[in-house]
């Protein structure tokens, strides 16, 4: 993601007075800030995540996915505030007891 103004974004920019970034792949509509956590902007609307917000437990900012590890099934999730280093570790395993194999 990269710091940019997208369409509709202006009214979210305005409102929240905080950095704003949007997806950089052609055609993604996904953007983040640190109040809001991700949403989606399509034709100037602002559509909350399916999954919720992860908020820090130390501030309540957004946190933001720092990386996912293909192998182990693994997100880091991070605060934006460069001052906190709280990190949320999270699996993206399906619990073998729901597997259908």
């Amino acid at each position: 993601m990269t710091p940019e103004v997208a369409e509709g974004s202006a009214k979210i920019g305005e409102r929240s007075k905080l950095p704003l970034y949007g997806c950089s792949v052609e055609g993604c509509t996904r953007h983040y800030d640190s109040r809001n956590g991700y949403f989606g902007v399509i034709s100037g609307n602002v559509l909350a995540d399916r999954y919720g917000k992860k908020a820090c437990p130390n501030d309540k900012a957004a946190l933001y996915l720092e990386s996912y590890d293909n192998q182990g099934e693994e997100e880091t999730w991070c605060c934006p505030d460069p001052k906190c280093n709280s990190r949320l570790k999270k699996t993206t395993k399906i619990p073998e007891f729901l597997s259908l194999s």
